[in-house]
């Protein structure tokens, strides 16, 4: 009995081994695959971006024309390349963060000095 337990352990065992086996050459398979979809989407990214219509297109988007369609001979202005750093889009910021910070005005007359005093606080603060 001693002997068969042995041999049917064993078999276990080079079962296991052998689905660890397939499981790793299967785990690598898929990392070579998603390796090679990441080297291919990044050529086309690479390829995109060299491209000169990509290039062209890009220089449309920076500038704003009057008429909406950039020719040659059209004037130009440049619009900034993020939204953050126009003035815009500065105020917008700075309004929705004073928006949260700042509490509400109060109903009762009694209490706005004591509301405009911490707004003057939240100001120094920030």
């Amino acid at each position: 009995m001693a002997l068969e337990e042995k041999r049917f352990e064993a078999e276990i065992r080079r079962i296991d081994m052998k689905a660890q086996e397939r499981a790793a050459e299967r785990d690598a398979r898929y990392k070579e695959r998603d390796m090679e979809l990441r080297r291919m989407e990044l050529e086309l990214d690479i390829k995109k971006t060299e491209s000169p219509a990509y290039q062209r297109q890009r220089d449309n988007e920076s500038y704003l024309v009057a008429g909406g369609e950039v020719g040659d001979g059209d004037f130009r202005i440049p619009i900034p390349d993020r939204w953050e750093e126009s003035l815009a889009g500065r105020t917008k910021r700075f309004g929705d963060t004073f928006k949260h910070i700042l509490p509400h005005i109060p109903q009762k007359m009694v209490e706005l000095p004591q509301f405009f005093d911490t707004v003057e606080k939240l100001f120094n603060i920030y």
